[in-house]
């Protein structure tokens, strides 16, 4: 299939897109989905990791028991610290 043919074109094949591109398949089965990713994987690449946030989704595609079967570092939780305060949680006007 070509990038013409298409009804979806994910550019980019790591955890976005690739988990994207995997839900899209899973509840339209038959739309035509392409990938587009211009580096050979996998690769090691510092930065890319999940958060507990994202183990429904993983659940959802049939891949979190593998995925915590892994030699993967397991991340237990994330604080997002932004702003003037550097207080965690959503900034405060």
């Amino acid at each position: 299939m070509t990038v013409e043919h298409a009804d979806c074109v994910v550019l980019g094949g790591g955890p976005a897109g690739s988990t994207f591109a995997a839900i899209a398949r899973k509840y339209a089965p038959d739309a035509k989905i392409v990938l587009l990713e211009k580096c050979r994987f996998p690769r090691w690449h510092i930065g890319e990791s999940t958060i507990p946030a994202a183990n429904g989704v993983l659940e959802d595609l049939g891949v979190y028991q593998t995925m915590l079967a892994s030699d993967f570092v397991k991340k237990m939780g994330v604080t997002f610290i932004w702003g003037k305060t550097a207080r965690p949680g959503p900034p405060t006007t």
